[in-house]
C-alpha cells in the first residue's frame, strides 16, 4: 500500500513551500488476536497538519512483526507531499481482528505526539478445512444477552452458490431466544442492499445441540469473504448459548433462468454439484411471456431550441417510434425498449420515454422510461409512442427499426412444467418425470424442460403466433432458484 502525506490545507502554500519536516514512522500494534475476521486490510490517512521545526534524529520504535515501515520521512512542503510504502503481511496472523496504527512524529520534537496516524486493520476470516467430508465453518458457542451481537468472518469457498446459517441452543437452554441474523458479502459494482440477507431467527429450547436447529438460506458468491452478524433482540430478555454454523452447498445451472420457445421445444439444463453430493427435486415454472414488436412509424425531429439547447451550440432531437399490439385476454404488461432496459446514467442516450394508449380511446393507459413500470390492461388493441432523445442525429439513425419488447405476465400462480431425465421422454412426453433425485460432487445433471401444451389454459392462445418467449425459474428443492 503507498500512503502520501502533505502538509494541512490550512498550512498556506507559500509557507508550507518552505518547510522541510523530518518525521520519524513507527507501528504499534494496538490490538491483537480479537474474535472476528476477514481477510482483508484497509488504510485510510487523516492529517490534522504539521508543524515547522528543526531536524533532529530519533530512532524508530517498531512493535509489530506484520506491519513494514521505513524508519524516517522527509515531508517537503515545496514537492507537495510525500508518499511511503506500508507492507502488510497477514499470512501468519491467527484467526480475529489485528488493528495497527502507523505513527509519524516531528524526530525534534516528540512529546508533541503525532502528526499523523494511519490505522491498518487485518481481519483473518475462517476458512473451510481442505478436503471437507462436508464443507461447514464451525464458529462455536457464543454466550449471548439482550443486546449482545457477535460478529464472525469466514471465507466462501468457490463453487458455493448458496448456504445453510445454522443456529443451535444449549441444551441447558430454558426459553426461546430471538436473534436478528444479518449477512453481507462485498461485491465490486454491486450495492450492499442486493447482497445483504436479514432475518429474525428464534431458537428453542432442546435437549441436545443437535435437535431444535434454526436454519436460514442464503445465496452466496464463491471466493468472497462472508461476514456473520447475530445479535439478540433487545425484547428477549434472557441469556443462553447458541452455536453458530455455515454450511455450503454448491449447484451450479448453465442456464440462469428457464427460457421455452412458444414453437414447442424443450430446453436443456445442466447442473452440477459443486462442493459435495447434493439432493435435488428441479420444479419448472414460467412465469411471464415476451415477445418483440417493430415499429410501424418513425419519425426524427429537432426539439425547441429554447428548452433543449446544450452548450455549447448543441441541439437535442428526438426519435419518436410507433408500435401496435393486441392483448387477447386482461393481463399485467410492461414495455420497454430492451437494450436500454433499466440504463439511466449509464444510458448512450439523454433520455427515453414510452407511452401506451387505447387504440380505441387513445387514452394514455401506462408511461414507462429507463425502469419499465407495469399496469394491469383489458383486451383490447393498444398503441405505443416512444421517444428517445439525443443531439446526434446519425446516432438516432441507429434505433429506427429497433424492436420493442411486450412483456406479458402469466397467471400469478405461474404455469408448471413437465421436467424429464432424458431427451426421448422429453420429446415424447412420456414415461417417469424427474422427481427427487442426486447429484454426485463435480457430476452434472441434464434436466429436460418440456414447454406445456398449446392447449393449456394457462397459456395465451396468440403464443406460437408471436414467436413468443415464455421465461421463469427454476427450483432445486427448499426453495433455492437457478439465480440463487
Amino acid at each position: 500500500v503507498r500512503i502520501t502525506v502533505s502538509f494541512h490545507d490550512n498550512v498556506p502554500k507559500h509557507y508550507a513551500a518552505k518547510l522541510d519536516v523530518q518525521v520519524a514512522l513507527r507501528v504499534v500494534d494496538v490490538t491483537h488476536g480479537m474474535s472476528g475476521g476477514a481477510a482483508a486490510a484497509a488504510a485510510t490517512v487523516a492529517v490534522p497538519g504539521a508543524a515547522p521545526a528543526p531536524a533532529a534524529e530519533l530512532a524508530p520504535e517498531n512493535r509489530c512483526d506484520w506491519v513494514d515501515v521505513p524508519s524516517l520521512l522527509l515531508l517537503r512542503g515545496a514537492a507537495g507531499g510525500k508518499s511511503f510504502d506500508v507492507r502488510v503481511r497477514p499470512g501468519k496472523l491467527a484467526y480475529g481482528e489485528h488493528v495497527a496504527w502507523i505513527e509519524g512524529s516531528d524526530l525534534t520534537s516528540p512529546e508533541r505526539g503525532p502528526l499523523f496516524c494511519v490505522p491498518v486493520v487485518v481481519i483473518k476470516s475462517r476458512e473451510v478445512p481442505a478436503f471437507p467430508a462436508r464443507p461447514l465453518v464451525d464458529f462455536g458457542s457464543n454466550r449471548f444477552a439482550t443486546g449482545k451481537v457477535v460478529r464472525n468472518f469466514c471465507f466462501v469457498p468457490a463453487g458455493a452458490t448458496w448456504a445453510d446459517l445454522m443456529l443451535r441452543g444449549a441444551p441447558e437452554l430454558g426459553v426461546p431466544l430471538r436473534f436478528y441474523v444479518e449477512v453481507v458479502q462485498v461485491e465490486r459494482g454491486v450495492s450492499v442492499r442486493e447482497t445483504r440477507h436479514r432475518q429474525v431467527l428464534e431458537v428453542e429450547p432442546t435437549r441436545s445441540w443437535w435437535a431444535g436447529m434454526c436454519v436460514m438460506q442464503l445465496a452466496v458468491q464463491g471466493g468472497r469473504t462472508l461476514e456473520v452478524t447475530v445479535a439478540q433482540v433487545y425484547t428477549s430478555q434472557n441469556e443462553g448459548d447458541v452455536a453458530v454454523e455455515v454450511l455450503f452447498h454448491g449447484l451450479r445451472p448453465d442456464h440462469r433462468a428457464v427460457e421455452l420457445d412458444s414453437g414447442g421445444r424443450y430446453a436443456v439444463v445442466h447442473v452440477e454439484a459443486t462442493l459435495q453430493n447434493e439432493a435435488i427435486t428441479p420444479v419448472a415454472t414460467l412465469t411471464r411471456m415476451t415477445y418483440p414488436v417493430r415499429p410501424t412509424a418513425h419519425a426524427i425531429r429537432p426539439l425547441s431550441p429554447e428548452r433543449f439547447l446544450l452548450p455549447p451550440a448543441s441541439l437535442m432531437h428526438a426519435l419518436e417510434l410507433t408500435y401496435e399490439f393486441k392483448l387477447e385476454a386482461e393481463c399485467n404488461v410492461k414495455v420497454y425498449v430492451s437494450p436500454l432496459t433499466d440504463l439511466v446514467y449509464e444510458s448512450p442516450l439523454a433520455s427515453q420515454l414510452a407511452l401506451v394508449f387505447c387504440a380505441n380511446t387513445r387514452r394514455r393507459v401506462l408511461c414507462s422510461e429507463g425502469f419499465p413500470r407495469s399496469a394491469k390492461l383489458p383486451k383490447g388493441a393498444y398503441t405505443v409512442r416512444v421517444q428517445l432523445c439525443h443531439p446526434l442525429v446519425a446516432v438516432l439513425e441507429g434505433f429506427v427499426d429497433v424492436a420493442l419488447t411486450v412483456d406479458r405476465a402469466l397467471p400469478k400462480s405461474g404455469v408448471a412444467v413437465a421436467i424429464y431425465a432424458n431427451r426421448t421422454n422429453a420429446v415424447l412426453r412420456s414415461g417417469s418425470k424427474f422427481g427427487a433425485g442426486s447429484v454426485q460432487a463435480g457430476d452434472r445433471a441434464p434436466l429436460f424442460i418440456t414447454p406445456p401444451a398449446s392447449s393449456a389454459n394457462n397459456i395465451p392462445k396468440d403464443a406460437a403466433k408471436l414467436n413468443a418467449v415464455l421465461t421463469g425459474q427454476l427450483t432445486f428443492g427448499r426453495g433455492l432458484t437457478a439465480l440463487g
